[in-house]
């Protein structure tokens, strides 16, 4: 999964995460751990590469083409935390409106928990381009603009939620989150489903032409993070036409688990019960005791 497309999840999730909170279905649990466990273990891997780029001497060889090849890695780590702050933000905002919603305290934990770590992980970031040796300055010029970008979608993403919830606090600005709430009243193109999200998530996509490679090292925990948020979803609650093909393929991909998931168990128990069918018949072949 591209690091930018988790913009346009964030999108999908801002646009229908109403629905979830009105739902009256409580947060699934199981999704919740897999959402704080696979969130953990990015975060373990940005913060190695960081600590590296805070930490030149750490590699042995300091020839200019380790350089260029370290700050590479340096950059699509940047990146990737920059454009995944915003499906975290707009997430942790859905999952407090939900306990806000039910009177319970299940998900804003486990969601704040997540994003106060990848503040944390952002903050690595920003000191990595002002003081970090290697940096090229119009690249790092370039990452603060995307910085810049990404934080004024969770700004409008969270804030097309505090329309209705006490949720502009999971922005990056929540001050500017409560405007795009106001700006946001009364406009019916604005309800999910509406022509207007098409239109956002056509622009989005042009507006993030990432420079990083298609896919990262943490792409499969980008899939699972973004499986977690969607399989909170019934299959009928989000239509799809006005999402793009993202959603398509994150569903696509989560049957195909799920299903590898169901014969990896058959095979196991199968498996088992030839063991035990072996046994028996040794057993019955020795006669009575």
């Amino acid at each position: 999964m591209k690091p930018s497309e988790h913009i346009e999840l964030a999108t999908i999730v801002s646009a229908y995460g109403r629905v979830l909170v009105e739902s009256q279905r409580p947060i699934p649990s199981n999704l919740l751990n897999r959402y704080w466990a696979a969130s953990k273990v990015r975060w373990g891997r940005w913060t190695e590469v960081l600590k590296r780029a805070a930490d030149p001497s750490s590699d042995a060889d300091s020839s200019e083409i380790t350089v260029l090849n370290r700050w590479g890695s340096i950059r699509e780590t940047i990146e990737e935390l920059f454009l995944c702050e915003v499906s975290t933000r707009v997430w942790a905002a859905v999952a407090a409106a939900w306990d806000q919603r039910l009177g319970c305290g299940d998900g804003e934990p486990i969601v704040r928990s997540v994003l106060v770590a990848h503040t944390e992980a952002r903050c690595r970031a920003l000191n990595c381009l002002l003081q970090s040796s290697g940096v090229p300055a119009q690249e790092a010029v370039e990452l603060n603009r995307l910085r810049q970008k990404t934080e004024r979608w969770s700004d409008m993403l969270v804030g097309y939620l505090a329309r209705w919830y006490d949720v502009a606090e999971y922005a990056a600005n929540p001050q500017r989150a409560k405007d795009f709430a106001d700006d946001f009243q009364g406009r019916r193109e604005w309800e999910a489903g509406g022509a207007a999200w098409s239109l956002l998530a056509g622009s989005l996509r042009k507006g993030f032409p990432v420079r990083t490679v298609p896919f990262t090292a943490n792409d499969d925990l980008n899939w699972n993070i973004a499986a977690t948020m969607l399989d909170c979803f019934e299959s009928y609650e989000i239509d799809a036409s006005h999402v793009g093909r993202l959603l398509w393929s994150l569903r696509m991909r989560s049957l195909t688990e799920q299903t590898q998931s169901l014969i990896d168990e058959l095979c196991e128990l199968d498996s088992n019960l030839d063991e035990v069918f072996q046994e028996s018949r040794e057993s019955l072949s020795q006669g009575p005791p």
